[in-house]
């Protein structure tokens, strides 16, 4: 019994470990490998239960074992996608600020030369200003846009973060059964499925109410605007599950 405990309170810490995974996933500025330090003892922890397990437990928990998986699969994925946007943003940065040097300096040669008559005519000069003139306009109309994307993009995985959170919250609710049944722990399953449904509903309402209130952000940066003065930035989300711990 001692022995099944203590794989159980360590895999109850990998659940928990779990969800603040997520969380530090759905955020791009947080470095993948800070915030993947603990995946492989996690699934080490879950991956115990099926040495000490009944069927049951082992059934319960690889299902949110696999689901985990899945979820930090796609995460990551959808990351990738966006340092690769975040790297053409880069670039075309880089393509803007050049084309805004180039014009600034025929600017000066153009009026020096106007002034001084010398040092080749002035409609080089100017025919030189006029085309770096017009590629920094349209190099920069690329980079708003691939801008407005990346603002897109970091909405649409903050998104999948939060419905995947609580899909995976759900997912521990037949593992936490399992495992008192296998401890002969009390539980009256009844009850506790109404308070973990109860605390679900709520969990997605504030979830929701918070993903709505973002989205209003983004929105208005995306169309330029600026939030009114007494306009309520987003918090971070609570951490998803208050499900009831093993």
């Amino acid at each position: 019994m001692s022995l099944r405990t203590s794989v159980y309170l360590e895999a109850t810490e990998a659940v928990v470990r779990s969800q603040a995974l997520i969380g530090s996933l759905a955020n791009p500025d947080v470095p993948e490998t800070q915030a993947m330090a603990t995946y492989q003892q996690d699934l080490a922890a879950l991956g115990k239960i099926q040495v000490v397990g009944t069927e049951e437990t082992v059934r319960a928990v690889a299902t949110f074992s696999n689901a985990f998986t899945v979820a930090i699969l796609d995460l990551s994925l959808r990351r990738g996608g966006l340092t690769l946007l975040q790297h053409k943003i880069k670039e075309q940065t880089e393509l803007v600020e050049g084309a805004a040097k180039n014009r600034d300096d025929f600017r000066g040669q153009w009026y020096d030369a106007m002034l001084k008559k010398k040092d080749g005519p002035p409609d080089y000069y100017k025919q030189n200003l006029d085309n770096w003139t017009e590629n920094h306009q349209e190099w920069s109309k690329e980079l708003e846009a691939l801008q407005r994307q990346e603002i897109v993009v970091r909405f649409e995985l903050m998104q999948a973060a939060f419905e995947l959170a609580m899909s995976l919250g759900a997912l521990m609710n037949p593992a936490v059964i399992a495992v008192r049944k296998e401890l002969e722990l009390p539980l009256d399953e009844k009850e506790f499925m109404k308070m973990a449904n109860g605390s679900g509903v709520l969990q997605r309402t504030a979830m929701q109410e918070f993903m709505n209130r973002y989205k209003a952000l983004t929105d208005a940066a995306i169309n330029g605007e600026v939030p009114a003065p007494d306009a309520h930035l987003p918090l971070p989300p609570p951490a998803p599950p208050g499900r009831l711990t093993l």
